[in-house]
């Protein structure tokens, strides 16, 4: 981390019951280590010696923050179920819920069981409290879709692409957003954000697209084009990044998948060199990691596609398409079972270092072709479990048990890049709604 973005959160050791990774605020790079519970005493140190003072302004959004964010992940919770979750004191709790009610982000919702008392009041988030709009770019079309404050889509739509220029393309993404909120009739102001994902690698702090070969552009300022066009805060990130925090998303209840490596896999477009197209994004502790130079998960692998596969292991007349492949290979097994083991086999190596080097709870491979599973899954879990660090610690004898990482397959629907492209928004939103209003700025 550079000096000139260093940030500290003071906690006494006796009051940090959690611990939170938040964005900085738009235009930096960095993140902030944060922490919760009862924050009497908390100061943030700046490298320029500001300190802001979290008595009681700064206190009370980063509490507004903590119990915004369990509302939303193990809600409907009452106000006593928050005081004894994260202690904050109950009238604290009060203040807050109100603020967070007059500000339409959580609702009422009915009544809970009572312990010997009244009934509590339970809350949860508002759904319709912030919108936000998730766009996929890819060389041909756009995929976007807009999401309500609790992730459920309410409309998308598709826009051809005639060509990548940049402009174009802002502007079938503004044409996008419109549709969507005409549709939906979501007023303008009610939407937080829109997020944009597409293939290559971007600086997540500034929106720009450093490299992406598919789309042509070197060093373009998506974010600031868009945000212009439309007045609204866009944030760009990579699409297998996309897809790691779109498989996170769905299983956030699960620890295991808070910590987790994604590969995408698109058989559909494959590289002119004859290669699988291939991509990883990283999550860690639920949220995306980029790396310094936000070059994380650019592994830079080659692995043959399926369809080079059959052309030198089948011979003559092999399927034209991967489409028909697969559907070959569903009828007849046992001909096309080398073609997927070879693929699998190599893939395989892929994984199964990223296993040894993350340590992941778990490992979701996302494909747009359904069947992939059935094709590679078998072979795959048992090589990449099979992984450099299991065979030494075996070796060697080491003690403990090392249980293999799960490896899961996701079916990429029309919408799992464009909405895992919102995530950062909804994080954002869910654990910080008023820290972008001032205080940090």
């Amino acid at each position: 981390m550079s000096s000139a973005n260093l940030v500290f959160f003071r906690c006494p050791p006796e009051t940090t019951r959690f611990y939170w990774n938040i964005p900085l605020m738009p235009g930096t790079k960095e993140s902030i280590p944060r922490c919760g519970g009862r924050n009497d005493g908390n100061a943030i140190y700046m490298t320029n010696n500001t300190t802001l003072s979290g008595k009681p302004q700064l206190n009370r959004k980063i509490n507004m923050s903590i119990l915004l964010d369990l509302i939303k992940r193990k809600g409907p919770l009452s106000r006593a179920d928050l005081s004894k979750q994260t202690g904050i004191r109950a009238a604290s709790i009060s203040a807050i819920v109100q603020q967070l009610i007059d500000e339409k982000l959580v609702i009422e919702t009915g009544l809970g069981s009572s312990t010997g008392g009244r009934q509590p009041t339970l809350l949860e988030l508002n759904p319709s409290g912030l919108y936000a709009v998730g766009i996929e770019v890819e060389e041909d079309g756009l995929n976007a879709v807009l999401v309500n404050f609790t992730s459920n889509t309410l409309a998308k739509t598709h826009r051809p692409l005639p060509d990548t220029r940049p402009g174009t393309v802002v502007e079938a993404i503004a044409s996008a957003v419109e549709v969507l909120c005409s549709e939906t009739r979501v007023p303008r102001d009610r939407l937080a954000g829109i997020g944009v994902a597409l293939p290559g690698i971007v600086d997540m702090g500034t929106g720009r697209v450093l490299l992406s070969r598919p789309m042509g552009w070197h060093n373009m300022g998506l974010a600031e084009a868009v945000s212009d066009r439309l007045g609204t805060d866009v944030r760009v990130l990579n699409n297998a990044l996309a897809g790691a925090l779109a498989a996170s998303n769905r299983q956030e209840d699960s620890q295991a998948a808070r910590s987790l490596l994604f590969v995408l896999v698109q058989f559909l477009q494959p590289h002119p060199n004859g290669a699988t197209s291939l991509g990883c994004g990283i999550v860690l502790d639920g949220r995306a990691y980029i790396g310094s130079g936000n070059r994380a998960g650019e592994i830079h692998v080659d692995v043959a596609h399926p369809l080079e596969r059959a052309r030198a292991i089948i011979g003559d007349d092999p399927p034209g398409t991967i489409e028909d492949l697969v559907a070959s290979s569903l009828r007849n097994p046992g001909i096309y079972r080398p073609v997927w083991d070879a693929f699998a086999k190599d893939f395989a190596e892929v994984v199964s270092r990223g296993i040894d080097f993350l340590n992941p709870g778990k490992v979701i491979v996302g494909t747009d072709i359904p069947e992939t599973d059935s094709l590679i899954g078998k072979m795959l879990r048992e090589r990449a479990q099979s992984s450099y660090f299991r065979d030494r610690k075996a070796a060697m004898g080491l003690p403990g048990d090392f249980p293999p990482v799960p490896i899961e397959f996701m079916a990429m629907e029309t919408e799992t890049l464009a909405k895992g492209a919102i995530v950062p928004h909804l994080q954002e939103l869910s654990l910080a709604p008023s820290l972008r209003k001032g205080v940090l700025l």
